[in-house]
């Protein structure tokens, strides 16, 4: 847990509060981690593989609301600002995460200021990335959208992609 930026370099009182919750959780791909109505009780940090966070819009479509890579801490705002979900998530490949209690975790964020700080930057840094992704995505044709889908899901390995005539566009 230590080597994860979140929490690299914080008080031993800290990781050993938050370690006493934590699992690792090993999904197939196309598994959900959870559904829209369940309570919120862990926050998910993906370690490997690939997540879709999603809602269902009502003509049944899914519209995809994140794409989660390793390292992420995904449904950051629906998570600290909930407490049942609204969303879906599952894995797109398989994936494994660290899983910890969300209580667990605001507690620590209660004593730990450093913690506190750096969930508050990545509140930030989510919220931002969804206002720039928002503004993008009404510029984009639908053909530049679904390459910009299939770049993240890839892990946006422009040079492969650049080398076929098919560079994305900044």
């Amino acid at each position: 847990m230590a080597c994860l930026p979140l929490f690299a370099g914080l008080r031993s009182e800290t990781l050993a509060r938050l370690s006493r919750t934590i699992r690792l959780l090993e999904l197939p791909g196309h598994r959900a981690i959870f559904s829209a109505g369940q309570p919120i009780r862990e926050v998910h940090f993906l370690v490997s593989g690939a997540v879709k966070r999603f809602i269902m819009r009502s003509d049944n479509v899914e519209k995809v609301l994140e794409l989660a890579q390793p390292g992420a801490l995904f449904a950051l705002g629906e998570t600290f600002a909930a407490e049942i979900y609204s969303s879906f998530a599952e894995t797109i490949k398989p994936s494994v995460m660290l899983v910890l209690s969300k209580s667990a975790l605001n507690d620590a964020a209660a004593h730990d200021p450093v913690l506190s700080l750096r969930l508050l930057q990545a509140v930030a840094g989510a919220l931002h990335a969804g206002e720039f992704s928002h503004q993008q995505h009404r510029a984009l044709s639908v053909t530049q959208r679904v390459l910009d889908y299939l770049l993240e899901l890839a892990g946006d390995r422009r040079r492969l992609v650049a080398g076929r005539g098919l560079d994305r566009p900044d």
